[in-house]
């Protein structure tokens, strides 16, 4: 998997697995990444063009555009 940089756009391509996720198909602007050397530190901050406020991890269907 590459890494998403700081200024990347994103769109999620599936279903998330989080209470209230996003919708397929959603996009955003990543704007901070976690450290990746720890699995509890492994995520991507994306400012959602909806407004939403929710970080993809690692394992989430999402494509770098």
């Amino acid at each position: 998997m590459r890494i998403p940089q700081v200024g990347d756009r994103v769109r999620v391509t599936g279903i998330m697995n989080d209470p209230d996720p996003l919708t397929v198909g959603e996009e955003g602007t990543v704007n901070w990444l976690g450290a990746w050397d720890s699995e509890l530190t492994k995520q991507i901050s994306v400012k959602w063009d909806s407004g939403r406020t929710l970080n993809l991890l690692e394992n989430d269907p999402f494509e770098i555009l």
